[in-house]
């Protein structure tokens, strides 16, 4: 499949046939099970492997490995394997734009909004549901989204456990644009001193496990927008 050029507006790329053969190498790397990944949430996300990715919009660049996140069909998540997960070098290039695991948003219950896949994944193997906004300014992105797909259910503000600039920002906007279209949302640290989802998923399993269940259950009480529990 060729998949040198990047997708265009009105014109976009159709990644379903790359992201089976992804699958299909899945067990070419341990990376997942390092993450704490079970084989059902491997299989339900679709996640993959590619060991010569080239990425779509640097075709020149050379070849290297990636774990494939499919967001959608026209969207993608390529994580490089080799660095570690937490630092300053980029670990992630983004194909596309998307709102990954957006479907839970209909299901019925509160929803988690985190920063990256991993995370929203982490929440599903505790029996939660999240939707990742793939990094800070991804919110925007969601927002968007939101205004004509208004939830039914109240939102869950999640992201990492961390204190910065940028993420203040983006909470007070999400916080913002929840109250401008009337969405029920809290603010919620189910982290404790770890820094996101995944690292609190794999350090302090059952104590976070707990903390999704707490964090539901106080949403699902939620009767107004303006009501922001604390961690």
């Amino acid at each position: 499949m060729d998949l040198s050029l990047p997708p265009e507006k009105g014109n976009q790329i159709d990644f379903s046939a790359f992201y089976q053969e992804a699958c299909n190498h899945v067990g070419e790397t341990d990376y997942l099970q390092k993450r704490g990944l079970s084989p059902e949430a491997i299989k339900h996300f679709r996640l993959g492997y590619c060991a010569h990715w080239i990425n779509p919009r640097r075709p020149e660049a050379p070849a290297e490995p990636r774990i494939i996140i499919p967001v959608d069909n026209q969207a993608y998540q390529a994580r490089d394997p080799r660095i570690p997960c937490y630092g300053p070098k980029k670990r992630y290039n983004g194909v596309g734009l998307g709102i990954f695991n957006k479907e839970v948003l209909k299901v019925g219950r509160p929803v988690y909004i985190v920063e990256g896949e991993f995370d929203a994944i982490s929440i599903h193997e505790v029996g939660g549901l999240a939707i990742s906004i793939s990094g800070l300014g991804g919110e925007k992105r969601l927002l968007e989204y939101l205004k004509d797909n208004i939830p039914t259910v109240p939102l869950i503000i999640a992201l990492d456990h961390e204190v910065s600039e940028n993420l203040t920002f983006t909470i007070h906007r999400m916080q913002q644009g929840f109250q401008k279209l009337g969405i029920r949302y809290m603010q919620w640290n189910p982290y404790g001193k770890y820094k996101d989802a995944n690292e609190a998923f794999l350090n302090a399993h059952e104590e976070f496990a707990q903390a999704i269940a707490e964090g539901e259950a106080l949403a699902e009480a939620l009767s107004s927008p303006d009501v922001d529990p604390e961690a």
